[in-house]
């Protein structure tokens, strides 16, 4: 019969190893302690906890996903310098559209003059500081590659466009609002006057070869590619629905005093049609100080400051050598806690602010090539929630990363290859498929606490049931 006693032992362990030493009701409410009888539960840190900071190369941003729907519906555009903790990033986005749904047959009794050729991109939303630098200006140009639609598209895949350019457009991101298009209230949005010499191509296809169908017009025309003019000056990343572009021709065909007004809608239909955003990070552009000094470091015993960016860029290496020591148990709760500190760049912080939740993998083996730094387990295996406390009267953040499915497995096993990648994503909420995953790409970052930063160090606590 096992003694029906509670213990909760507290340890941060960063260099000790297998350490214990348990104090009554320390660190954790007694509501956090799981009810059991006649166990012996403890709540400890038995293991190092080796924290290192590197980066992830790439991540998928187009292509497709589960049941052959893209893998998002939303993009990336504009640009970020500097952010003096991470440095500048840079977002671009490419897509196809298909014809209009009707006949595209123009009168041939007049004259017909073109009005105009608009691209609107609906606007849903912004990251940067848009107090100050708020205005950018973006081009439009003709892909030259096609958008291979049965591969996975990166943000580090690079595609040819020709370099006449096709249109520009300029947003404010701090008054950005809705835009009123004949008479009707629209959502806010870019809208991007294309060339006439564009919309005079568009007007003599044929209906029966580039108008026939969606892969005929694609062959044609490839796609778009929207980029920033200028990567220098912005302080802001806008997302945009990417369902929601359309490309549309206005014009009027003149028979005597008579005037008709027509328009050709081109769209983005997800079923058949392709995107994606090409985002690059250059960390060279932070305060020397700050990532560019704690980078890939490999420090056998830990960075002291720790960079974890959203989707790619910087992220946290863990690893865990010693947890297969523990004893036998059942693990209730094993978390791994970061608390977010200032490295001396407080108005950035405020302004580029947290991603939406952590997004660690376990690392299984190392890939290096052009796309793929690690091949990890697939999935949303771990979740992460924050905890606002207070530290001699300083409220702070702690990030508390939930591992107890890797950590039950690592006793059970007595594995001592624990190694964990760490970097943020911002998955939204949508259901146009349930199955796809939808997100604003690019924006979320956060510095945390290291191996040697006193109280704000990371750590690793356990809640365990003995198994004698």
């Amino acid at each position: 019969m096992l003694n029906a006693k509670k213990i909760i032992c507290t340890l941060t362990v960063v260099v000790a190893i297998l350490q214990t030493a348990c104090k009554e009701g320390a660190v954790l409410q007694s509501s956090d302690i799981p009810a059991v009888d006649n166990i012996s539960t403890f709540f400890t840190d038995t293991s190092t906890v080796i924290a290192n900071n590197t980066n992830r190369d790439s991540f998928q941003t187009g292509g497709l996903g589960a049941r052959n729907y893209p893998i998002s519906y939303y993009a990336a555009l504009g640009n970020i310098n500097t952010d003096p903790s991470f440095g500048s990033t840079v977002a671009s986005f490419a897509l196809q559209l298909t014809p209009p749904k009707l006949v595209l047959k123009y009168p041939t009794n007049g004259t017909l003059i073109t009005d105009s050729l608009i691209l609107s991109i609906p606007f849903r939303g912004s990251y940067g500081d848009t107090a100050t630098n708020s205005v950018q200006t973006f081009n439009v140009y003709r892909l030259t590659d096609t958008l291979d639609g049965s591969k996975k598209l990166y943000n580090t895949t690079s595609v040819n466009y020709d370099p006449t350019l096709l249109g520009t457009g300029t947003i404010d991101f701090k008054t950005i609002d809705s835009v009123t298009i004949n008479g009707k209230k629209r959502d806010p949005q870019i809208r991007i006057a294309l060339s006439g010499a564009f919309a005079d191509l568009l007007r003599n296809l044929t209906d029966t070869i580039e108008n026939k169908n969606a892969a005929s017009f694609n062959y044609w025309l490839k796609g778009l590619y929207i980029t920033p003019a200028d990567t220098n000056t912005g302080k802001t990343i806008g997302h945009f629905y990417v369902p929601g572009i359309t490309m549309t021709y206005y014009f009027r065909n003149i028979v005597g005093t008579k005037i008709d007004t027509t328009q050709f809608i081109y769209k983005f239909d997800p079923e058949v049609c392709r995107h994606y955003t090409r985002i690059t990070r250059n960390f060279t552009k932070a305060n020397p100080n700050a990532l560019p000094m704690y980078l890939n470091t490999g420090n056998a015993n830990g960075d002291p400051i720790l960079f974890a960016q959203s989707d790619f860029g910087a992220a946290i290496d863990i690893k865990l050598p010693n947890v297969h020591k523990m004893p036998n148990a059942i693990i209730n709760k094993a978390e791994l806690e970061f608390t977010v500190i200032d490295i001396g760049n407080t108005a950035s912080d405020k302004i580029f602010k947290m991603p939406k939740r952590l997004y660690p993998v376990r690392v299984t083996a190392i890939k290096q090539d052009s796309t793929i730094l690690v091949t990890a387990a697939q999935g949303y295996v771990l979740n992460s929630e924050l905890k606002p406390f207070t530290n001699n009267g300083v409220t702070k953040t702690r990030v508390l990363v939930n591992i107890n499915n890797v950590i039950q497995k690592a006793v059970t096993l007595k594995d001592s290859n624990i190694h964990l990648r760490i970097n943020g994503i911002n998955v939204i909420s949508d259901n146009r498929p349930k199955d796809t995953i939808s997100y604003f790409q690019g924006n979320g970052r956060v510095v945390f606490g290291g191996n040697t930063t006193g109280a704000d160090k990371v750590k690793l606590n356990i809640i365990y049931t003995k198994i004698k």
